[in-house]
C-alpha cells in the first residue's frame, strides 16, 4: 500500500478470490457504502459462467482485457473482445462467459464496494464446500446482498 492509504496493485496482484475454478483478484477497494470495487476475474474457456443474476444495489462496469466474452445484458446477448467496456446499471439481469479458446481476463468496477463483499461471502461458501457448494447457502448469500436469480435468455418459463 502506498502513502496515504492508497493501494498499487501490478498485474497478477491482489487478494485472491477463488469461485468455483475461477480466480477473481481484488485490486482496489475503496469503501463499502459509498466507494467501489475494483476486481480482475480470469476465467478460463469452458468456466461455468455465474447465473444469470441482478444486483438490485450494485452497478458493474467490465472491461475485456483479454480474450473472447459472451455477456447478457437485459435482453441481449453481446460478444465482447479485448477493448470493449460493458456497463451493467443496477436492477439489468447480467452473466458473461468465456466463450474463446483461452484464458481471458476482464476488470470489473463495482459501485458500492459492498458488491466486493458479496464476491468474498461467495469464495467462503465454495471453499466450505467438498464439491459443490451448498445451493441454500448460495441463495443466502444473494439474498443478503440484494442480488437474485433470473432466467437465461431463451430459458422457459417455470
Amino acid at each position: 500500500m502506498a502513502d496515504g492509504g492508497a493501494e498499487i496493485n501490478r498485474r497478477s496482484e491482489g487478494r485472491v478470490l477463488r469461485i468455483g475454478p475461477t480466480q477473481t483478484l481484488i485490486k482496489a477497494m475503496t469503501g463499502l457504502a459509498d466507494g467501489l470495487g475494483v476486481l480482475e476475474s480470469t476465467p478460463g474457456p469452458g468456466n461455468p459462467a455465474p447465473l444469470d443474476h441482478v444486483h438490485r444495489t450494485y452497478d458493474e462496469v467490465f472491461y475485456v482485457l483479454e480474450g473472447q466474452f459472451e455477456f447478457r445484458v437485459g435482453n441481449e446477448i453481446v460478444q465482447a473482445g479485448a477493448d470493449t467496456t460493458v456497463v451493467v446499471p443496477r436492477g439489468t439481469p447480467h452473466t458473461y462467459k468465456n466463450c474463446g479458446d483461452q484464458p481471458g481476463r476482464i476488470l470489473i468496477i463495482a459501485s458500492p464496494g459492498a458488491a466486493v463483499g458479496m464476491l468474498n461471502d461467495l469464495a467462503d461458501v465454495f471453499a466450505a464446500a467438498d464439491g459443490p457448494p451448498d445451493r441454500q447457502k448460495v441463495d443466502d448469500v444473494f439474498a443478503a446482498h440484494d442480488t437474485y436469480l433470473v432466467p437465461a435468455l431463451g430459458a422457459a418459463a417455470e
